[in-house]
């Protein structure tokens, strides 16, 4: 099962991207009695009691979220449940291997889409189809320009600044020619450039 926290208070007097409250993730787990779901605490006081203000699935029905409310310091934040993954790895261009990790394609895109008027749910939604989109391709494995291919096609529909960030850095751009070549493609919507071999 998934279970982490993703903490988007201000860090060094910055603000988030998009100034929502803190997410939380966590996960429902079986036992002799049915399913029983982990105690989640609040992120801001800690406290393991909360009402819920609201539950629905989300956009793609992948998951569920919930607003709950702290019954202590009455602050507000949102959990997602989502079922449990077969394991995917990601094969490296050096032939190393790690696990899928869909933290780090987001945080990917946050980094391209910085200073840009993005909301956060706009970015899980596009993780949250590159991650049903591996997991319905491939078995067990999958090479890194696969999922570069697939963040560049979500960050072409979502802003053009981060779709030229992104390409920039996944393609290694060295000259003026790279840029105008991805500005081009942007200008005249075709599809984004494929991944270099």
């Amino acid at each position: 099962m998934d279970f982490f926290a993703e903490n988007r208070r201000e860090k060094n007097g910055k603000k988030p991207l998009d100034n929502q409250p803190l997410v939380v993730y966590h996960i429902s787990v079986p036992n002799i009695w049915g399913w029983s779901r982990i105690l989640v605490r609040c992120p801001f006081c800690g406290f393991a009691d909360q009402k819920v203000l609201d539950s629905r699935p989300t956009a793609d029905e992948d998951s569920i979220r919930r607003r709950r409310e702290c019954t202590r310091c009455k602050r507000r934040f949102t959990t997602y449940e989502r079922a449990e993954r077969p394991r995917l790895f990601v094969v490296k261009r050096d032939g190393s291997r790690e696990e899928f990790s869909r933290d780090k394609v987001l945080n990917s895109m946050v980094l391209a889409c910085r200073k840009r008027r993005i909301p956060m749910e706009v970015l899980r939604d596009a993780v949250d189809r590159i991650e049903r989109s591996l997991f319905m391709e491939v078995d067990d494995e999958v090479e890194t320009p696969r999922i570069g291919d697939r963040v560049l096609g979500e960050l072409h529909e979502i802003d053009p600044v981060a779709y030229v960030r992104f390409a920039s850095v996944y393609r290694d751009f060295e000259s003026i020619r790279d840029f105008q070549a991805v500005i081009n493609d942007i200008f005249h919507d075709r599809q984004p450039i494929p991944a270099l071999n």
